[in-house]
């Protein structure tokens, strides 16, 4: 079991390896990064990425997906189970 499966179960979120609506897993970090409130600079910190290939990932999400801010990125990863909310 992965720790996202593991993570995913102890929330009570079904977790699926398949990507929704055709992201990359580096591209689901980042959307999951991104829905914890993590800065550009952040999430490439975290990822071990430069700035730049982060946001290059951020820009064929909001291709892919048809969303133009972080805030429905943020929404959309909620959605699609990538983000668990706070307490």
């Amino acid at each position: 079991m992965s720790l996202d499966d593991a993570v995913a179960l102890a929330h009570g979120v079904e977790h699926t390896d398949t990507p929704p609506s055709g992201l990359t897993p580096r591209e689901r970090d980042v959307a999951r990064l991104v829905a914890k409130g993590l800065s550009n600079s952040e999430i490439a910190h975290a990822l071990v990425l430069t700035e730049r290939t982060t946001e290059s990932h951020l820009t064929h999400i909001f291709g892919k997906l048809g969303l133009h801010s972080r805030t429905q990125l943020a929404a959309w990863a909620l959605e699609h189970g990538l983000s668990i909310p706070r307490d």
